[in-house]
This record gives structure tokens, sequence and C-alpha cells, in this order.
């Protein structure tokens, strides 16, 4: 990995690290209380405190502005006849934020605390066209840390997500107090959601901004509206600091019957908040839970699931007579599951239940007539694999227990009626599940083939991609699952030497064609021989039955691969600098733009005596 990625992921790391609840929002206009929901709510904030243990005084952040629907924007969709790639999401029609949009006519890149805008179609037109900086659309100077998490491009208009922490104080290096007194301090943190128009690209215009307290979990678009969630944790149970919500510079905290709480929930640390923006009539709408932390969330059309782990058990064992370490092997998990009701900008918590093991990510989760159905692992050394359909309260009513004992779940697609589940430890079984009867989930087909996959994408009703290693190298397998008593591997290509890819733990890198059945990647080799680092995305065809190498686009080895995009008849190429555009049908190099320069720069880290260090990251 470049020197320059280590910074980047060292610079996410302390912001994510450095959580808090700070800034919030508004009293809702003509807001319902009459149904809150399975989930009972608050009075007032003295229940919170006593729900959580807390004692002392609620600090003060109550404003009595109300909140009017804003100046309505009239938006004409950026219309584009050109064929053109979107994100690589779990559920079609509920779009995820991603750091790279194309709308078929321009391209959106974020880079640090910006996004550019590139004029991206016919490639001979690849141009810059202009930049949102957050800083100077925020008003903010550099004393906060801002960090865009994703943007979403829809009606001539860009949706920025980004985290705000801050303010931090300058630091005294002729005056600073000795290290030995430095104490990390928690600074307050927000989440924003700013809504630009692009009625002219060239210079795009902030319309409004909403923000709510909290660092950023996931956020989710369908129609239009924006569901950002964000993680408030409690720091301190005395000085409690109650969620707060923004829309633009007017700053509220969020009404105590506005969050809810599991009564029969001991382990309360965050309040998960939940805001809802629609990008239309500007409009917005806020809840929160008091819960753990958030391990997955995923959205179907008409809900939000969020999930929490529990552990339990774990007795002590005690080494050489005197030393006592935790016995994981007798850890218990379990994955609270609560539904939150979404229609338009109506949440309203509907169900609440409990699975036991824990969840992968978010493709553990599927909703179908009205049934979730969740894959899980329970236990690490002798863990073992279930499958298990919740009914619309979310008890559990079909259950198969008892996978690939001593493995564990390394990638799972639930397509229709059927679950496509991948586990491993030394092979890689592909399990095919029958869901069609709810209350009796059924194993019906199994496939043991050398190396693993972490990520399954489907073709068509017979086949389904695998994205994976073995041998430290990139495997890219394609199964035939036509008959699901007897699943195969039809075909599949190994990258030579070894080799990395981003998909296999961020799936929107996950670039598929279905018309050209083209599949992209972007992919790191490494040569043991010459020691080079190569970055290129790397193009897979399948024809029939079989995935077949079809063309390597590389990049200089001082630049990383980030996405891959098609539009039109070109495939285009996109670096931290660079935008190479290649002539699809024959892999030529037509048009390059280098749309930033490359730099580093330096953001605070707030310490307890409110001296600052820098961290390396990048803009």
């Amino acid at each position: 990995m470049q020197r320059k990625d280590l910074l980047a992921i060292t610079a996410l790391m302390v912001a994510s690290l450095l959580l808090t609840g700070a800034i919030a929002v508004l009293v809702k206009p003509g807001h319902d209380r009459t149904n809150n929901g399975v989930l009972p709510s608050f009075e007032n904030y003295n229940e919170v405190r006593s729900f959580i243990g807390a004692t002392g005084h609620q600090q003060s952040w109550y404003s009595s502005a109300e909140s009017g629907a804003g100046d309505k924007v009239a938006a004409s969709a950026l219309t584009s006849d050109v064929r053109h790639s979107d994100t690589n999401v779990q559920v079609e029609g509920v779009d995820e934020a991603d750091s790279i949009k194309t709308d078929g006519s321009y391209f959106y890149v974020i880079a640090s605390d910006s996004v550019s805008i590139l004029d991206a179609y016919p490639a001979g037109n690849l141009s810059n066209v202009s930049k949102v900086n957050m800083h100077e659309a925020l008003g903010l100077d550099l004393h906060y840390s801002v960090w865009i998490n994703g943007i979403y491009v829809q009606q001539q208009k860009l949706i920025v997500v980004a985290s705000v922490s801050g303010p931090y104080q300058n630091y005294d290096y002729n005056n600073s107090a000795p290290l030995t007194s430095m104490v990390w301090r928690m600074p307050e943190e927000k989440t924003e959601v700013a809504i630009f128009s692009l009625a002219e690209v060239e210079h795009p215009v902030l319309v409004k901004t909403f923000g709510i307290s909290g660092s950023p979990i996931t956020s989710r678009m369908t129609g239009d509206c924006v569901y950002v969630l964000t993680q408030q944790c409690i720091w301190d149970r005395v000085d409690l600091i109650s969620p707060k919500v923004i829309e633009n510079d007017t700053i509220g905290a969020m009404e105590a019957s506005d969050i809810h709480y599991d009564p029969s929930s001991s382990d309360i640390s965050s309040f998960i908040n939940i805001m809802a923006v629609d990008v239309k009539t500007l409009a917005s709408n806020y809840t929160s839970v008091l819960a753990g932390y958030s391990s997955t969330v995923y959205m179907s059309h008409s809900a939000l699931f969020l999930t929490f782990q529990k552990m339990t058990g774990g007795g002590p064992i005690f080494l050489n007579g005197n030393v006592a370490v935790s016995d994981s092997s007798q850890f218990q998990y379990t994955t609270s599951i609560y539904r939150i009701d979404i229609d338009g900008l109506s949440m309203v918590p509907a169900a609440r239940g409990e699975v036991p093991g824990w969840l992968l990510n978010q493709f553990s989760m599927d909703e179908k007539d009205g049934y979730l159905r969740v894959a899980t692992t329970s236990g690490w050394g002798d863990s073992s694999n279930d499958v298990f359909v919740l009914d619309s309260d979310l008890n559990i009513t079909g259950r198969l227990e008892g996978l690939a004992l001593n493995e564990r779940i390394y990638a799972s697609r639930f397509i229709g009626d059927m679950l496509y589940l991948v586990t491993f430890r030394q092979v890689d079984p592909l399990f095919v599940i029958n869901l069609t009867d709810p209350a009796n989930p059924r194993l019906v087909g199994e496939l043991k083939v050398p190396g693993f996959s972490a990520y399954l994408h489907p073709v068509d009703a017979d086949h389904l991609i695998g994205v994976g290693m073995i041998d430290g190298s990139v495997k890219v397998s394609l199964f035939d699952i036509s008959d699901p008593e007897h699943p195969r591997e039809a075909s599949n290509v190994t990258v030579p030497g070894w080799s990395y890819t981003q998909a296999l733990y961020d799936y929107k890198a996950v670039l598929y064609d279905p018309e050209q059945r083209l599949l992209v990647l972007p992919i790191t080799s490494y040569d043991n021989r010459t020691w080079n680092i190569t970055s290129a995305a790397y193009l897979f065809k399948v024809n029939g039955t079989q995935v077949e190498m079809a063309g390597i686009l590389t990049v200089p080895q001082n630049e990383y691969l980030m996405r891959a995009l098609y539009v039109g008849e070109f495939m285009y190429t996109i670096t931290e600098t660079t935008v190479r555009a290649y002539l699809t049908s024959s892999m030529e190099l037509v048009n390059k733009l280098v749309y930033q320069d490359w730099n580093e720069y330096y953001f605070p880290c707030l310490m307890g005596t409110g001296e600052v260090v820098a961290v390396a990251a990048v803009k």
C-alpha cells in the first residue's frame, strides 16, 4: 500500500475515533406524536437521564424556533439518453452514497472535503467544470475537520453527506504542556446534508443544509428522501448532551418525545439518530433510538433495519494459577434488530426482535413479502452458521441451523426465494438455501471449491459471480446455479501473482455491465521479483458459461485506482488525481484529464488541555 493510502486511512480512523454529540435541530412543524410505534418514547429529558442511569443536570440546547419547509427549488432532472454505470447497491431502487457518481453527462468525485465536477461525455469533452469545497460552503475555517462520507446526484441537485468535528484550538509549540498531561478529549461532531443546485453546473449553489449530531453510520436514498443515520456516543451520563438538529444556521435540541427506547435493553451507550430530508420540498424529520453500538444497517423500500450485537458469557481462565483471561469460546452472541417503517419523511419504530449470532454485513439481511431473512454466525473457534426467517413482528418463524461447523460466513446474497451463502475455513462451500416456505428454510445444494468468495453478484437467473481470493491472489468464479441441488463452478479466473482488490470489502468498487456482461474490478498486484506494485482495472467477460480475462487498464505506479465507470461507448478509470477514457471496444486510450493535483495537508486533533497535534491526511 502506498504512503498516501496509509495517510488517508490514518486520517479516516482518527476522524472515526473522535466521536461525540454536538449540534442539531429544531421543533418540527405539525409533528404528530400519536403513533410512537413499538418502541416507546420519552416525555422529557429527565426520563431520558433516568433511563440511562444518569444523574445531574441536563444541558439546555433547546431552540423554540419553528422550522418551515424552506423555499422550494424547481428541479428539472438532468436528462441523458446515454447508457451509464450506477453505484453498485444491494437493493435496486434504494440508492447508496458513493465517492464517485455519474449522471451520464458529468462525473462527481470526492476528494476529502471537496467534490470535483467533471465533464464526462463524450470523452473528447473531458474537462474540469467546477468544484465544491465543503469548508467554504459551510462557512468553516481550518479549526474544523470536514470529511465527505458520500454523495448523491438527483434532479439537478448534488447532495453531500459530510461529517464535521471541532472547533479545534491552535497548538502553541512554545508554551505547550508536558505530553504526560495531554488526555484525549472528544470534539463535538455532527453529520451534515448539504443540498446544492446544479441548474448551472459551472456554479453550484448551496440551497440548504440539514444536520444532526453524531458520527455517520450510513445513509440511503429512495425517491426524493435521503435518510442519514449517526452514532452519538454517551460519554458523560452526568452532563448529558442531547441529540441536536440543524437547519441552515438554526440549532436546537431534539425533543424528548422523538427519542425512543427499548424497555428490555440494558446496554445503552449511544443515541442512534436518524434524519430524513426531502431534497425536493426541503422539509425534514428526525428521530432517535437509545441503544448500544449499531453494527449493521439494512434498508428495503419500506423500512430501515438497525442491528445491535450483544455478547454474554465468557468466564475467566487462569493461566499459571494467577492470570485471568476471558474464555472466548464461552461467549454467546445475539443480534437485536429494530425495524423503522419509512414513508417519505415519516419514520415509525414498528418492530423489534432478536436472533442468535452476529451478522457479517448488510448482505446478511433481506426483506421479502413482509419477512426478514437473516444469516448469522455464532461463536468463533467452534462457530456454526444459521439462517432465520422473521415475520412482520420480527418473531422467528423459520430457522435452519448448524451449517458449516467451525467455519464462518464470508459472503451471502439473497436472490428472490433463494439464499446463496459462502463460508470458509479451508475450502469454499457455496450453500444454496430455499426460502420459499418462510417456516421451513431448506438446504438444497452445496458446492466446495478451493479459496473463498467475499462478494456474490447475480448475473442472470442461472449464474452468479463470486469475487474472492485463493493462495494470495484474486479469484473470480462463475457459478452455475441453474440446478439448485447441484450448483457448480462453471469457470474461474485467478489473477497471476500476489493480488488484492478493494471489492473484497467495498462492493461499490464492483462494476458490472449486464448489457455487455462485463465485470470490472480495481486490483492491486505485487511482483515479488521486482517489488513493483501496480494498480489497474481488470476486465472480465462473461461468455455463456465462461468467465475470461478481457483486458487490463493500468495506471502509473504513483497513482492508485479508485473506480472504473462506463458512459456510452467509453470506459473510464479514475484515480485520486486523474481520469482516463478508453474505447470499450478496443481499450484504446482516447483522452486523459488531471482533475486535481496531489498534495497533503494536516488537520488538528484536540487534546484534553486544548493543545492540538497534527495528523497527516489527504486532500
